[in-house]
């Protein structure tokens, strides 16, 4: 499918939402997730799934805190709604204003490289003001600009990143990766 990943149709929710217990980068992806928290995590945490889609990980993620799922689709939050979720609002990182000081950690898989982002140093600014003194930030992008294909382009993917590219940018706004 070409175009703009906010495009995406219920049909494809639909397949995500039935595959990402199953599917091995779902869940090798969610397994390196929940386990960078299991090491670090302090009991009743609170973090933030920021481009939570369907919802699958913040399922995973409940007995580890409490769970706030952002989305800027309104369908991949009705598909969280199905798995009984709570703790949903629909935004759009651009325009968030965010709360400082609210999360110990939050996980952003595969959002700020997305074609709805505007600029991703702004997104780990806000990222970086959201979290508690000592919060974790887990981010995943896509990697190696010379991979880039038509996939790309058909899953939403504005940018690629190299290593050195994103931890500079991460350090910019106050991370320590």
């Amino acid at each position: 499918k070409q175009g703009d990943f906010s495009e995406i149709n219920d049909h494809d929710y639909q397949k995500m939402y039935e595959i990402e217990a199953t599917h091995w980068w779902f869940r090798a992806l969610h397994e390196l997730v929940i386990g960078s928290l299991d090491k670090n995590h302090k009991d009743s945490s609170d973090i933030l799934d920021a481009g939570c889609g369907t919802g699958r990980l913040m399922v995973q993620m409940q007995d580890l805190g409490e769970i706030t799922g952002f989305d800027f689709r309104a369908t991949a939050l009705s598909y969280c709604r199905k798995r009984d979720l709570k703790n949903l609002t629909k935004v759009d990182l651009n325009k968030w204003d965010p709360t400082e000081n609210q999360f110990e950690y939050v996980i952003s898989l595969d959002v700020i490289s997305d074609q709805g982002i505007n600029d991703d140093k702004l997104i780990l600014q806000k990222f970086h003001k959201t979290l508690k003194p000592g919060g974790k930030l887990i981010l995943q992008v896509p990697a190696f600009p010379i991979l880039k294909r038509n996939h790309d382009k058909a899953c939403g993917i504005r940018k690629r990143y190299l290593r050195k590219e994103i931890k500079e940018i991460a350090k910019g706004v106050g991370f320590s990766p």
